[in-house]
């Protein structure tokens, strides 16, 4: 089973560490949101669109440990939080097997393999806590988000048309899927 925290050489002289996210962290995480909506169009929302306050980040956090409704990975640099990912399971019985994950990371540390990291990190956790498929949506012109989860393992599942507007303009986003099947036993 994976240990947090974890911690991934980047460079020569520099160290990702992945941790879970918890209550204390709550305040951190809304600056991380509001700095990526300011870097990226290829987020869901964004500057100044997330309505989110400190007291329901912090609630959402501690719903997410006490009732197993899946997690946050925050991942560090020197102490910086450069990366969040987000993995949350529905609390009805029959959608239960699965999770929505989220992932954004600072522009300035695209490409360097933290999503990658971060990704793996928590499909290792997902199948570990016993979740059997994991859903993303990524928008359908983020070729480089598309070819990370598919280098992952996942598939595209759908396609759904004009899912964004991003000033006046509409994207689609592409719909993705992971099945975390345990190996056959006896094999």
């Amino acid at each position: 089973m994976t240990r947090l925290p974890l911690k991934f050489p980047l460079g020569k002289r520099s160290f990702l560490t992945l941790a879970e996210a918890g209550p204390a962290d709550a305040a951190s995480l809304l600056t991380h949101a509001r700095q990526v909506a300011r870097e990226s169009d290829f987020l869901n929302a964004g500057p100044g669109e997330r309505a989110l306050t400190l007291a329901a980040q912090t609630a959402f956090l501690r719903r997410l440990r006490a009732n197993g409704a899946g997690f946050v990975l925050k991942g560090t640099l020197g102490g910086r939080l450069v990366a969040v990912l987000s993995l949350v399971r529905p609390t009805q019985p029959r959608l239960r097997h699965r999770a929505e994950l989220g992932l954004t990371v600072r522009a300035a540390h695209w490409g360097h393999g933290i999503g990658r990291r971060m990704a793996a990190v928590a499909i290792a956790l997902a199948a570990a806590r016993g979740l059997r498929k994991l859903n993303l949506r990524v928008r359908a012109d983020n070729r480089g988000a598309i070819g990370l989860y598919q280098a992952l393992g996942f598939s595209r599942e759908g396609l759904s048309p004009r899912a964004l507007c991003v000033r006046g303009r509409f994207f689609a986003e592409v719909m993705m899927g992971l099945c975390l099947d345990p190996p056959p036993t006896g094999a």
